[in-house]
C-alpha cells in the first residue's frame, strides 16, 4: 500500500476562483482544504453552496476525489487498467480511515469496463468486504456504477475515466454526490484545474482553484 510520505502538490488551504455547475451556470465561491491521511487524501468546502467533505486517491498524476454532504457512506473507489489485464482495484471508505482495500472480478475479463461484473471488494486486512454484481454504464460524460445482491442494490456511484482507467464514487443520496478530477496547472504549481460530475447530471461542470496555504503532510 502506497501511503504519501513527502509533501503532495495538492495539499493545502485553495481558494475557488471560478466554478461551474455542469449546466454551465455559476456553482459556488469558497474555499476548500485538502489534507493528507495515510494513504488518501481528506477534502472540506466551505463554500457559498454549503459544506460539504470528500476523500480522495492519487491516479497518476490527477487526484480524484468523491464528495458529499457527511462523511456517512461516502466511498471511493478506482479501476486501473494495462493491456489485456483485469483491472487493479483499489477502494476505501471514509470509515476506513485512510487505509486502502483492493478488489478483483471474478467473471471472465472482456476488456471493458462498461456492462456488468462480479466483483470481490476486499477490506484493508484482507477479508471480504462483499461480493456483487457491479453495473457499470456510460452515459455522455460521466459513468453510472450500481452494486447490486439479487433485486437488492447496495450502493449507487458515479465515476469518470482517466487516462489509467476508471475512477468512482458511491454516497447514500444520489442527487447530492459529486466526483471531482483534479490536476495541477501545468504553467502554476499553485492552480489546480478540475471537472466534476453531480450525481443529477450527465455532463461536467469546472473548478478552478488558487492555493492561499501549503499544507506538509503533518498539517492538521
Amino acid at each position: 500500500m502506497h501511503v504519501n510520505t513527502a509533501a503532495s502538490p495538492f495539499a493545502g488551504l485553495w481558494d475557488v476562483t471560478h466554478a461551474t455547475l455542469p449546466n454551465g451556470e455559476f456553482a459556488y465561491s469558497g474555499q476548500i482544504r485538502i489534507e493528507p491521511q495515510a494513504a488518501i487524501f481528506q477534502l472540506t468546502w466551505d463554500i457559498s453552496a454549503g459544506h460539504y467533505v470528500g476523500i480522495g486517491l492519487i491516479h497518476g498524476d490527477h487526484l480524484v476525489v468523491s464528495c458529499g454532504e457527511q462523511y456517512a457512506g461516502l466511498g471511493i473507489i478506482q479501476f486501473t487498467t494495462a493491456a489485456e489485464a483485469p483491472p487493479s482495484i483499489q477502494w476505501t471508505s471514509a470509515e476506513l480511515g485512510g487505509v486502502l482495500g483492493t478488489g478483483i472480478f471474478t467473471t471472465p475479463w472482456a476488456g471493458t469496463l462498461e456492462g456488468q461484473h462480479q466483483l470481490v471488494q476486499y477490506l484493508p486486512n484482507g477479508q471480504i468486504y462483499g461480493e456483487w454484481t457491479l453495473s457499470i454504464q456510460r452515459i455522455d460524460d460521466i459513468y453510472r456504477l450500481m452494486w447490486s445482491k439479487g433485486e437488492s442494490i447496495h450502493f449507487r456511484g458515479i465515476g469518470l475515466a482517466t487516462s489509467q482507467g476508471l475512477a468512482a464514487g458511491w454516497y447514500p443520496d444520489m442527487s447530492q454526490i459529486a466526483f471531482l478530477d483534479y490536476r495541477i496547472d501545468a504553467d502554476n504549481p499553485n492552480q489546480l484545474q478540475a471537472v466534476w460530475a453531480l450525481g443529477s447530471f450527465t455532463t461536467l461542470g469546472t473548478e478552478t482553484l488558487i492555493r492561499l496555504i501549503k499544507f506538509d503532510n503533518q498539517h492538521r
